[in-house]
Formats: structure tokens, C-alpha cells, sequence
């Protein structure tokens, strides 16, 4: 008995330093991904945290303290960044960075899909609910109001996250996953997901065809500040992280413990 706890503590200890290491590791991939079809740049790949991206915006606005005047301006900015910033596909983890999720995957199918902003931008892909969470982390650090965009295609199954934001009681819808015309967008001043929707027009003019209106019109859910599922994910995902780290402690102090009852009550 002692043997085998004594292995699953070695086992435990083992995998936590591996998922440490890699956790550590500042770009876990790095792309060089080049497609006519989606914006990205690849030196921004160096934006690895959310502190580091907010910056990266600031600098390109020209200041962290947003004029009331340029709010749209300096949302535009973020938003055309995050763009460059990834191009589409899933972000996740592997068991190299967490042991724990690899195991919850088989009754959880996005268990180790990634949600937390900082280890999203370890990568140069991401998906659109992973994209919308980057930038709502910094609408919400720029203090802007906010609410996150989930779409449902009930023809194709397929499902879609956006975001909006509101300015002087108006909201303007941002898409930095389907990468609507960010040119129209700006000269129709940023329509609502709600005008959008509902204009034909409006909708083959951003989307060029590239995207079925049934997507955008049909079963769209707006959350307050968030994406809802990501902040349960959010959670679970922080839970498992102390797990994969103090697994090995737990066990061995749970072990020690016992042996220590066990002794007492054999006198």
C-alpha cells in the first residue's frame, strides 16, 4: 500500500511539474499562417497577455484615457487589432498543460478548450468565442459597456459569438471572427447586430456574401457583460489547474494523516 501511494504522489508530482513548465513557456505556439482569405500578422504574436495587448491598443490610439469623442475610435482600434492578432481556429489545451481537463474531455467534449484571456493569447489561433473574450477583457479594462453575442443557425447547426458595445445609448456590433468589410462597418458608424440583421443590404455590403444571412438573423441571445458557458468553463478550468499543481500534496498529506489515525487507534 505504501509502494503505490508512494508512486501515485511520484506520478502526481511528475505531471504537475510537466504542466508547469509548459505553462510557464510564454508562446505555447507560435504561427506563421498566411491566408488571403483572413487578416492576420503573425509579429503580433508577441501580444501574449491581455496587459501586453491593452498596451499594444493604447499605443496605436495614442493614449490609455479614451476621449469621450474617440470611444468608437479606440473600440474600432482594439477590435482591428484583435483581428491581426489570430487567425480562425480552436484554441486548446493539451495535457502537457493540464492534466486534469485531459481526463475531464472524456465527459466534457470543450473541456480543454481554452477561456482564460492570457493563455488564449499563447496562441495564434482562436475561435470566435475565444476572440470575443480577449476583447471583452479589455472593453472591461477600459471601463466600456458591454454584452457578448451568441448565434445559432438552427438550418446548418452552426453557431457564432460576436460582441457589441454602447455608446451614448446606442449599441454597435463588432465581428473579429468572420471579419466582416471593417470599412463599411466604419462608414455606416457601426450598426447594431439589430439593423444588421434586419437589412439585407446592410448585411451583403459587410459580409460579402462570404457568410449565410441565417447565421446572423435567426436565434441570436445577448449576455449582460460575458459569454455565460465561458464563465462556467472559466471556473472549472481554474479548479482544475490547482488540482493538476497540488494533487501530489493532497494525496500525501491525506496518506500521512491516516497512517497517523491508524496508529494512534491500534494502541
Amino acid at each position: 500500500m505504501n509502494r503505490i501511494i508512494s508512486l501515485l504522489v511520484l506520478i502526481l508530482f511528475i505531471l504537475a511539474g510537466i504542466n508547469f513548465y509548459y505553462n510557464r513557456l510564454p508562446n505555447y505556439q507560435i504561427s506563421g499562417y498566411t491566408n488571403a482569405i483572413e487578416d492576420y500578422d503573425f509579429r503580433l504574436n508577441r501580444l501574449n497577455t491581455v496587459g501586453k495587448l491593452t498596451s499594444y491598443v493604447d499605443s496605436v490610439y495614442g493614449s490609455s484615457e479614451i476621449k469621450a469623442k474617440d470611444t468608437l475610435l479606440y473600440a474600432e482600434t482594439m477590435a482591428k487589432i484583435i483581428r491581426l492578432r489570430f487567425y480562425h481556429g480552436a484554441t486548446i489545451y493539451s495535457w502537457k498543460q493540464n492534466w486534469v481537463l485531459s481526463l475531464l474531455k472524456h465527459f466534457h467534449a470543450h473541456a480543454m478548450h481554452i477561456v482564460l484571456p492570457d493563455d488564449i493569447l499563447k496562441y495564434s489561433q482562436a475561435m470566435c468565442s475565444q476572440q470575443t473574450i480577449v476583447a471583452l477583457e479589455i472593453l472591461n479594462k477600459r471601463k466600456f459597456t458591454y454584452r457578448s453575442i451568441g448565434f445559432y443557425d438552427s438550418t446548418s447547426g452552426s453557431g457564432h459569438f460576436a460582441f457589441e458595445i454602447k455608446i451614448n445609448g446606442k449599441w454597435h456590433f463588432f465581428d473579429t471572427n468572420l471579419e466582416p468589410d471593417f470599412n463599411e462597418l466604419h462608414q455606416l458608424s457601426r450598426p447594431s447586430i439589430i439593423e444588421i440583421s434586419k437589412n439585407q443590404e446592410i448585411f451583403d455590403r459587410i459580409y460579402l456574401s462570404n457568410v449565410p444571412l441565417t447565421l446572423i438573423s435567426n436565434n441570436f441571445i445577448y449576455a449582460d457583460s460575458s459569454i455565460p458557458t465561458a464563465n462556467r468553463m472559466r471556473f472549472i478550468h481554474v479548479l482544475s489547474f490547482l488540482v493538476a499543481y497540488t494533487a501530489w500534496f493532497w494525496l500525501g498529506f491525506i496518506y500521512i494523516m491516516y497512517q497517523k489515525w491508524q496508529k494512534k487507534n491500534s494502541y
